[in-house]
């Protein structure tokens, strides 16, 4: 479990330092370390600028050389990288952000032609995609949200035998509090580490008929990697 964790997650990490940057960030839970930045590596950075900002809704910033896309309480980072593979069925599948209105996201993503799935079970969620394929984001809605979108989740899929021992390492090394969490797409929970108002997802990586699972290494795709 811990050469998967390591290489497929690839995982920095950092303690929160006094830095323009972390000033915007979640307050640190009792190790003093909060979720800092997911890195995503995209064919075209200036494509995805304007993808996080205009259409998910994120707020370009700036740190020093450092062009970031704000969400409240963490930043996404963008690298160019013209090999990026898909990040779905990767242990580190996808990320989501939720909306206070999802109706008029949908509107705006429908209008400006970005691909989006309405889930089977519950209408309240589902994916939007990136033009060049290198990754999705869950959605779903929240009218209780206090503002109009906000980043809640990193959804990790490792070997099922290994999910409970990825959770108390999470928990042991950066703090995170184990519990579970409501699915959206239906019904059931999520095993989760909750890092303030974010949490870390695992679920089980599906299975071949007749073969265990193999959940691929997250290096070389859309998600590169998350920091704390």
């Amino acid at each position: 479990m811990k050469k998967q964790h390591l290489c497929g997650v690839a995982v920095l990490l950092v303690l929160l330092s006094p830095t323009p940057a972390s000033a915007q960030l979640a307050p640190p839970n009792d190790l003093g370390v909060t979720l800092g930045h997911i890195h995503l590596a995209v064919k075209d950075v200036e494509a995805q600028k304007t993808f996080w900002t205009t259409m998910l809704g994120g707020t370009l910033v700036t740190n020093g050389p450092l062009t970031l896309i704000q969400f409240p309480g963490i930043f996404v980072m963008l690298r160019q990288a013209d090999a990026a593979s898909p990040a779905a069925g990767s242990v580190v599948d996808h990320f989501g952000l939720v909306y206070q209105d999802i109706a008029s996201a949908r509107a705006r993503w429908k209008a400006a032609g970005v691909k989006y799935d309405v889930g089977q079970i519950n209408a309240n969620m589902g994916y939007v995609h990136a033009a060049d394929g290198s990754y999705r984001i869950e959605v779903f809605g929240d009218p209780s949200l206090p503002g109009p979108v906000g980043m809640d989740h990193v959804h990790l899929y490792p070997n099922a035998a290994d999910i409970s021992a990825m959770q108390a390492w999470y928990a042991k090394v950066f703090g995170g509090f184990p519990g579970q969490r409501k699915r959206v797409a239906g019904p059931g929970v999520i095993e989760v580490d909750y890092f303030h108002r974010f949490n870390f997802s695992f679920s089980p990586a599906p299975a071949t008929p007749g073969a265990p699972a193999t959940p691929a290494p997250s290096r070389g795709r859309g998600d590169r990697s998350h920091r704390f």
